[in-house]
């Protein structure tokens, strides 16, 4: 299942929470609960990213121990302008919640509220990692 976050006022989003469960045969343990978190942005001509340092930007969530993907993608241009252009590119995945169960009489105990809990602060992080990367007029 995958959930998204989008700017107001947009279809687009910005931010994927993949949530996956799946049944294993792992000694005691027969179910696990895997919570991915995604924020993937490429920089536009017309909507460029803000001057930032990647690693100033992530000095205050090092320890959610962030996955971190930056590059530089070229391309073409095509009709008029065949100028070539380069764009920037920040990919960041976290692992917000990775749980086994066990299996009892009555099921798994599964504490959602727990679940919630734990996947706020990367939430938060991707949010403001978002609001950063852009010029304040974006």
């Amino acid at each position: 299942m995958n959930l998204f976050f989008t700017k107001p006022g947009s279809k687009i989003p910005i931010i994927r929470i993949n949530v996956t469960t799946a049944e294993v045969l792992l000694d005691k343990y027969t179910f696990s609960v895997s919570i991915i978190g995604t924020l993937d942005e490429t920089e536009s001509a017309s909507v460029p990213f803000d001057d930032i340092q990647v690693d100033r930007l992530f000095k205050d969530y090092t320890h959610l121990n962030p996955l971190v993907k930056e590059g530089i993608s070229h391309g073409f241009g095509d009709g008029c302008n065949p100028n070539r252009t380069a764009s920037r590119s920040l990919v960041v995945k976290y692992r917000m919640f990775d749980e086994m169960y066990e299996d009892d009489d009555y099921g798994y105990d599964i504490n959602e509220d727990e679940i919630a809990e734990s996947v706020l602060p990367y939430i938060i992080s991707m949010q403001d990692i978002y609001s950063r990367i852009y010029p304040t007029s974006h």
